[in-house]
C-alpha cells in the first residue's frame, strides 16, 4: 500500500514500473525499478542493472512536499529534485 496522496503508476509481475518518470531514448522501452522500501513517507527503487540512476527516492514532507533523489544505491552524488503542491 502507498502512502496516503501518492498514485500507483503500474504493476507488473510484483515490479512498479516507474515508467512516468524515466527517460525512454529513442523509444525505448521504459526502464523499471523494483520497490525495495516502503514506508507512510518514504518510497525506494532500486536497479542495480541500469547504469544511471540505480535508485529513486520518494519523500513526502509535512509540510505536503514531496522530493525525488536519484543516484547510485552506494557513494557518488546524488540528485535531488524539490516539488511543491500547488493549490488545495
Amino acid at each position: 500500500m502507498l502512502p496516503s496522496g501518492w498514485s500507483e503508476t503500474s504493476l507488473s509481475v510484483g515490479l512498479y514500473r516507474h515508467a512516468e518518470d524515466v527517460a525512454q531514448p529513442g523509444g525505448a522501452d521504459p526502464t523499471e525499478f523494483v520497490l525495495t522500501e516502503l514506508t507512510g513517507t518514504r518510497a525506494v527503487f532500486d536497479n542495480p542493472s541500469h547504469d544511471y540512476p540505480k535508485r529513486i527516492v520518494y519523500e513526502l514532507s509535512a509540510a505536503d512536499g514531496l522530493s525525488a533523489t536519484i543516484g547510485f544505491t552506494e557513494g557518488g552524488s546524488p540528485r535531488r529534485f524539490e516539488f511543491e503542491r500547488e493549490g488545495g
